[in-house]
């Protein structure tokens, strides 16, 4: 790839999520991406613990666990940048990891 050859945000995101290799500034680009996907899931649970009715909430995290551990095991690039970060560290991130750990 040439210099002036610029992946679209869309291209870094597919491409990092397979777990192509990407160039510096795109492999960045992909990293703030993954990590602002995870911080929208930590703070979509969340959410659902504060407006939800208890059980309710669970379920809907519940959801949302099983979803972004489909996510990972189906992305392995993704789920390299989960593993990476602190948000498995976290009280849904642990859920989100055991479920990954379990398929």
């Amino acid at each position: 790839m040439h210099n002036n050859d610029r992946l679209s945000p869309n291209e870094i995101w597919l491409q990092g999520c397979r777990g192509e290799r990407l160039s510096r500034r795109d492999q960045k680009h992909f990293s703030e991406m993954a990590r602002s996907r995870f911080y929208t899931f930590q703070m979509s649970a969340g959410h659902a613990r504060q407006t939800r009715e208890s059980s309710d909430a669970d379920h809907w995290i519940g959801l949302l666990v099983r979803g972004l551990a489909t996510e990972l095991k189906d992305n392995p690039g993704l789920e390299r940048e989960w593993l990476a970060s602190d948000y498995p560290d976290h009280v849904d991130g642990r859920r989100v990891t055991l479920v990954l750990n379990s398929h």
